[in-house]
């Protein structure tokens, strides 16, 4: 009987150790993913998400609503938003959904240089280089992003032709710019306080 009770005993406790381990690994919460990132975003603000950069900790989505773009970082262990900044603001607010995609789709047009601003490349003094924007061309694709002041232009030299990092200060906030100086397009946001 003795060998019986140490069998059943074992037993127990393998049995035991298998359910236990199942059972927290099933109520551990994993990391959200893409697609939950963007339903939590329609939940959240009713946006229609423009993009989602996902980090190791945090997802920076990029969305749209009827009043403007909006950036907004979510935490993808707890998917608590944080850090929620208006890119840009509709001008002339409207409860119509179609105004504001049209709107929407005006602004994403303007930030694409026009077929004459890249048919020449122009020559840039500072860095004796050829691209094919104009510093004052990137600084108002920043602008009609977000208003402000410009506070510093840089150009960097890249394998793919190069980016404008434009800061904008606006209040007590700065936004900074990275715009590709061949096509005119933004590729990254970044707001500080």
């Amino acid at each position: 009987m003795n060998k019986k009770m140490i069998i059943i005993l074992i037993a127990t406790c393998i049995i035991s150790y298998v359910l236990f381990t199942r059972l927290n690994s099933v109520n551990q919460k994993q990391p959200l993913s893409e697609a939950d990132v963007q339903a939590h975003i329609d939940k959240l603000y009713a946006g229609e998400v423009k993009s989602i950069v996902m980090q190791e900790d945090i997802a920076v989505v990029s969305f749209a609503t009827q009043e403007g773009i909006y950036q907004v970082n979510i935490n993808l262990e707890n998917s608590r938003p944080s850090n929620l900044a208006i890119v840009h603001q509709f001008v002339g607010q409207t409860d119509d959904k179609e105004v504001a995609q049209e709107n929407l789709a005006e602004e994403e047009s303007a930030s694409k240089p026009s077929e004459q601003q890249t048919a020449k490349p122009e020559q840039n003094n500072n860095q004796n280089k050829n691209y094919l924007i104009s510093e004052q061309q990137a600084i108002q694709i920043a602008l009609k992003e977000q208003a402000g002041v410009v506070d510093n232009v840089d150009f960097k030299k890249t394998d793919d032709g190069g980016i404008y990092e434009i800061d904008i200060e606006h209040g007590d906030y700065e936004t900074t710019f990275i715009i590709h100086a061949i096509t005119g397009k933004i590729l990254s946001v970044e707001f500080d306080d």
